[in-house]
């Protein structure tokens, strides 16, 4: 049974490691899965940098 908490760990890991270099804020990994006995897999994700929260703006009365 595969480790999905390794797996998306990993996949954070790298990500954010992508995004430090990247001046567009997103950027694509691959992943591959291998599991004993099985064909293996891979998987394309799409990782973006977190948006920031803008302070709400005061209604006007």
């Amino acid at each position: 049974m595969p480790d999905f908490a390794a797996s998306a760990n990993n996949l954070w890991k790298r990500g954010k490691a992508l995004l430090s270099k990247s001046r567009m804020g997103f950027a694509s990994v691959t992943t591959f899965s291998h599991p004993p006995g099985a064909i293996v897999h891979s998987y394309l994700h799409d990782v973006r940098k977190p948006t920031r929260k803008r302070g709400r703006k005061a209604k006007r009365k």
